[in-house]
């Protein structure tokens, strides 16, 4: 359970942190953004590259 709760802490850091950066850029939140912007957000939150993401 421990492992559960850091894990979800982590996650939610990174969505959070991917869409402070989205903010900054003056994107219009989660639903105007495109996959690719989220996507670089996200790699940025999360500092791995866009190659680790090409899959989703």
């Amino acid at each position: 359970m421990k492992n559960f709760k850091k894990n979800t802490r982590q996650i939610f850091k990174i969505v959070y942190n991917s869409l402070v950066i989205c903010k900054k850029k003056k994107i219009g939140g989660l639903i105007n953004m495109s996959k690719k912007e989220f996507v670089d957000a996200y790699a940025k939150a999360t500092g791995e590259t866009k190659k680790d993401l090409k899959n989703w």
